[in-house]
């Protein structure tokens, strides 16, 4: 699936879902940004932002810099408690033809702590057909990673 199409793809996905959506560039990469507050079984109210670009070719170091950037945007954007009575999640995706397989293993094992708040990057390889993220649960996740990967193969998942 060519680039622009997928990415176009995601795009109205999340409008249909009615998210808000603008773009900006993070790490360096223009992106697009949905964004909507959401109730959640365990928090009640859970801020979600959807980050995601294309990029030529990714390496583990772009996946890295992008993932954490795109947090940091969260961060600064969220303007809500932090705890059980809300929190955030920044889900990064890169969409790309050409995946280096550090970057691969790395999306696949990346779990960064934050408090009340979560970052799981994600690839779409789009020569592979793969949406590739950690699937692996945190200790301290548990409650709300079940939704947080149901909202990257909605939104994210290669159609074949």
């Amino acid at each position: 699936m060519e680039q622009n199409v997928h990415f176009q793809l995601v795009y109205n996905r999340f409008e249909q879902d009615g998210f808000n959506q603008h773009k900006n560039t993070i790490a360096g990469i223009p992106v697009n940004i949905a964004h909507k507050q959401r109730g959640s079984r365990f928090i009640s109210k859970m801020d979600f932002f959807g980050i995601f670009g294309i990029k030529e070719s990714v390496s583990k170091e772009d996946i890295e810099r992008f993932s954490i950037e795109s947090f940091d945007y969260a961060k600064k954007i969220y303007k809500g408690t932090r705890g059980l009575s809300g929190g955030f999640a920044a889900l990064p995706a890169l969409f790309s033809a050409k995946v280096d397989p550090a970057a691969r293993e790395l999306v696949k094992t990346y779990q960064k702590k934050h408090f009340a708040s979560f970052e799981v990057p994600t690839i779409v390889d789009l020569t592979a057909h793969e949406t590739l993220w950690c699937r692996d649960t945190p200790i301290l996740g548990g409650l709300v990673y079940g939704t947080l990967q149901n909202f990257i193969w909605w939104f994210y998942r290669v159609e074949s």
